[in-house]
């Protein structure tokens, strides 16, 4: 079984017929917990959270709307294609909170100017 989707988001490539909708969850939070005693203690007393955030998107809506809405706003703000150069290859651009926030990898202000977005 091919598990490649566990390391980097992928489109849907295959969605049965009889399959209406799909539930898309990411979740967002504080770092993983530290191991030594010290560590945990300061982990402690700083303000810790966690989120769990999902979209539900129908079969139709998604292959008309949201997927080709996804490749235009790649392809828009990193033509031609939408790929960036990341350190483990060319890939398709991928919004991840953490580079928009820090303005790395594709967000960079040397590559886009985020005021757009």
């Amino acid at each position: 079984m091919d598990l490649s989707w566990q390391l980097r988001p992928t489109w849907i490539r295959i969605w049965p017929n009889n399959v209406r909708y799909a539930l898309f969850v990411d979740e967002s939070g504080s770092s993983e917990i530290p191991r030594r005693p010290k560590a945990l203690a300061e982990w402690r007393s700083e303000p810790q959270y966690f989120s769990l955030a999902g979209v539900m998107i129908d079969r139709e809506n998604y292959f008309d709307v949201f997927r080709p809405l996804m490749t235009s706003l790649q392809e828009r703000f990193w033509p031609p294609d939408g790929m960036f150069p990341y350190p483990a290859g060319v890939r398709r651009v991928v919004l991840y909170s953490r580079d928009i926030r820090r303005k790395e990898g594709p967000f960079a202000s040397t590559i886009i100017d985020s005021s757009e977005l």
